[in-house]
């Protein structure tokens, strides 16, 4: 079981879409252009 699991994994291609959206959010991670939000922030805004 574990090796057609791994042999499955291995054999994952991400689609163009995907690595596209990746390259961007890498982008705009490094350029600064990304907003976070804390943990401590959303968790006043839940509870």
């Amino acid at each position: 079981m574990e090796f057609v699991l791994r042999e499955n994994a291995y054999a994952f291609e991400p689609s163009l879409a995907y690595k596209t959206m990746m390259d961007k959010m890498i982008d705009n991670h490094q350029t600064g252009k990304t907003n976070y939000t804390s943990w401590e922030e959303v968790r006043k805004e839940l509870f």
